[in-house]
C-alpha cells in the first residue's frame, strides 16, 4: 500500500512539471539566483538587477571658482533630491542614469550689485562596485569639477574626502607674503601693502586661479596649483605662455610635483621676462568661455603696460547702485582710520588733550567725514573704474590731503590707468611714490596732463575744508 502512495506522489509531481514547463515556467527551487549569474536559458547572463537608493543623504563637494546655491539629482524614474550646496537628507533614488543640475553665481558679481545666477548641468553613469552595493546606503556624494562633469560615489567615511586639494588652499598659500589680505585670521600679523582688502577675497582668487591651473593642465597636487597660482597673480597673469614655462606646465599633468619644483628653479633671466611682461608669448590651452560667464575676475597684480589712452567723459556713465556704492564707501571708510587727520571733531574730543591732533581738523561730524567719502570714492570710479577699498582709501587721502588735482601728475597719471585692470596696483604704488614725485605733489610744481572730465551732472558738492 505505502508503494502505491509513493508511485502516485511521483506521478502527480511529474505532471504538475509538465504542466508548468507547458506554461513556460520553471521550477520551483529552494533558493533564488545570484544578481548577476547565468540563466539555465541560452546560458546567456541575465541583466544586473537596477540598484536602489533608500533613504541616502545628497552631500556635495564644489570645485567650481563659485558658490552654488542648489544642486538636484535626478534619476531615469522621476525621483529626485535636492539641496543648497550641502548635505540634504533623506531620498530614494533608483538606477544608475542620472542627471545634475546646479545653480551657481559669484559672490565678487553679487558684492558690486551684478545678481546674476547661473545654471549648469551634467548626465551622469553610475553603478556602484560589487563589493559596496547594498540596497541601503548612506550618502550619494556628488563631485561638481570646474569643467562641468559630475562623478558620484558612496564614501565610506562621514566627511568627503576632496578630489581636488581646494578647500584648504588659502591656509596653504600663507607661505607668499605677496599675496596678503588687510584682514587676516587670527594669529597671522597683516604684511603691508596688503594685495586684497579681505581674506574672503584674497582667497577666491585663489581658488580662481587653482581652477584655471587644473582646467588648462589638469595639476592636481597642492604643491603644483599653489605654485601655478602663485605666479599667476604675483609676478604676471600669462606667465604660462613664456616659452620656458609652458613646457614645464604641459608635462606636468602626469608628474605630480613637478610643475612647482620647475617653477622654483627657473633662472634670474625668465623672471625678469615674466615680471617685466617681455616676452615672445607662445600657445596656451584656452578655457571654454562657456565655463567662465563673468565679466569681472578680481586678480594680482598682472600689470599690462598700457599707452596713456585719451581722457574721458563721464556723461554716459551712470553712478554705481546705491548698495554697491555703499559697500564701496563703508570699506574705505574703514582703510581711512589710519589716518589721524581724518576723524571727525567728535572723534577727537573724546580723545585726552595729550593726544588730540594740533590745528584744526577735517570734518565737524561723521556725516560731514562720510560725504567727502562718497564723493571722492564716485569720483575714482567714475574717472578710472577703481574697486578696492584700499585703492579707493589712497585716492581719498591724496585728493584730500596732497593735491586736489594730484591724479593730473603724470606719473600717478600712468599709475591709475595701469591700476584699472589690477585691483590694489595703485594703493601698493602710490606707497612707493618718489619722494621727488610727493614734493612736486604737495608744491603743486608739475605739468599737468589730461584726466577724464566729470560730467556736470556728477560734480561733487565739494568736501569740507580745512
Amino acid at each position: 500500500m505505502n508503494g502505491i502512495k509513493r508511485e502516485s506522489v511521483a506521478c502527480l509531481g511529474f505532471m504538475v512539471a509538465l504542466a508548468l514547463a507547458a506554461c513556460g515556467k520553471a521550477p520551483p527551487s529552494g533558493s533564488s539566483s545570484p544578481v548577476g549569474s547565468s540563466s539555465s536559458q541560452g546560458g546567456e547572463a541575465s541583466p544586473p538587477a537596477e540598484p536602489i537608493y533608500r533613504d541616502v543623504a545628497i552631500p556635495v563637494e564644489n570645485y567650481l571658482p563659485f558658490a552654488i546655491s542648489r544642486v538636484t539629482i535626478r534619476d531615469a524614474y522621476g525621483n529626485e533630491a535636492s539641496g543648497r550646496g550641502t548635505s540634504a537628507c533623506c531620498y530614494t533614488l533608483r538606477g544608475t542614469e542620472f542627471t545634475v543640475t546646479w545653480d551657481y553665481y559669484d559672490e565678487d558679481e553679487r558684492i558690486r550689485g551684478q545678481k546674476n545666477t547661473y545654471h549648469g548641468e551634467a548626465k551622469v553613469s553610475y553603478r556602484p562596485e560589487k563589493a559596496s552595493f547594498r540596497n541601503k546606503l548612506a550618502t550619494l556624494a556628488i563631485h561638481i569639477f570646474p569643467d562641468h562633469h559630475v562623478e558620484l560615489d558612496f564614501p565610506n567615511a562621514i566627511l568627503l574626502e576632496p578630489r581636488l586639494p581646494f578647500r584648504h588652499a588659502p591656509q596653504w598659500m600663507d607661505r607668499y607674503p605677496e599675496l596678503d589680505a588687510r584682514f587676516r585670521l587670527q594669529g597671522l600679523p597683516p604684511r603691508q601693502p596688503p594685495m586684497f582688502d579681505s581674506y574672503e577675497t584674497r582667497s577666491r582668487a585663489i581658488r580662481r586661479a587653482m581652477v584655471d591651473g587644473w582646467l588648462k593642465y589638469r595639476l592636481t597636487t597642492i604643491e603644483d596649483l599653489g605654485a601655478y597660482a602663485y605666479f599667476r597673480m604675483a609676478v604676471n597673469r600669462r606667465f604660462d605662455a613664456h616659452p620656458d614655462v609652458e613646457p614645464l606646465l604641459a608635462t606636468g599633468r602626469g608628474k605630480p610635483g613637478s610643475v612647482a619644483k620647475g617653477l622654483d628653479r627657473l633662472s634670474p633671466a625668465v623672471m625678469n621676462d615674466l615680471r617685466s611682461d617681455r616676452f615672445a608669448a607662445v600657445g596656451v590651452p584656452e578655457i571654454d568661455p562657456k565655463l567662465r560667464p563673468l565679466a569681472f575676475e578680481p586678480d594680482g597684480p598682472a600689470l599690462r603696460l598700457r599707452p596713456r589712452e585719451e581722457p574721458e567723459d563721464t556723461a554716459g556713465r551712470e553712478l554705481p547702485p546705491g548698495d554697491v556704492s555703499i559697500y564701496w564707501i563703508d570699506h574705505a571708510s574703514h582703510a581711512l582710520r589710519r589716518y589721524s587727520g581724518f576723524k571727525p571733531r567728535e572723534d577727537i574730543v573724546k580723545l585726552p588733550p595729550e593726544k588730540r591732533p594740533d590745528g584744526p581738523w577735517w570734518f565737524e561730524t561723521h556725516k560731514d567725514r562720510r560725504a567727502a567719502i562718497r564723493e571722492n570714492v564716485h569720483e575714482a570710479w567714475l574717472k578710472y573704474e577703481l574697486l578696492e577699498a584700499e585703492d579707493l582709501a589712497r585716492y581719498t587721502y591724496f585728493k584730500l590731503d596732497i593735491n586736489e588735482t594730484f591724479d593730473a601728475h603724470p606719473a600717478v597719471h600712468d599709475i591709475l590707468l595701469d591700476s584699472r585692470d589690477v585691483p590694489g596696483h595703485f594703493a601698493k604704488a602710490l606707497d612707493g611714490l618718489p619722494l621727488k614725485v610727493l614734493s612736486e605733489l604737495k608744491k603743486n610744481s608739475f605739468t599737468p596732463v589730461s584726466v577724464p572730465a566729470l560730467a556736470p551732472h556728477h560734480e561733487p558738492e565739494g568736501a569740507k575744508a580745512r
